[in-house]
């Protein structure tokens, strides 16, 4: 039997606050100005991808965005560009 697409949204657990779990990270800007804040590509567990600055990701998983950035060479960049972030 094949499924909606709504029926897999739908069935996906959304918190009282209306947010979503993420599944993982997929990327991250690069094409960033002097003056801008890093940003990674998020994909929700809604199927959703977005843009969300990392000073918010930050807050509630640091070890996961600490990963990424060792894995792709961004620390000493992001660290720069958001002094109080300590990856």
């Amino acid at each position: 039997m094949q499924r909606a697409p709504f029926d897999f949204v739908e069935e996906q657990i959304q918190h009282e606050d209306k947010t979503w779990n993420f599944r993982k990270i997929i990327g991250h800007r690069r094409d960033l100005g002097p003056r801008d804040k890093p940003q990674i590509q998020i994909e929700w567990e809604s199927g959703e991808i977005t843009f969300e600055p990392i000073t918010e990701f930050y807050k509630d998983e640091p070890w996961l965005l600490s990963e990424y950035a060792q894995e792709k060479g961004l620390i000493e960049d992001w660290e720069r560009r958001c002094p109080r972030l300590k990856l």
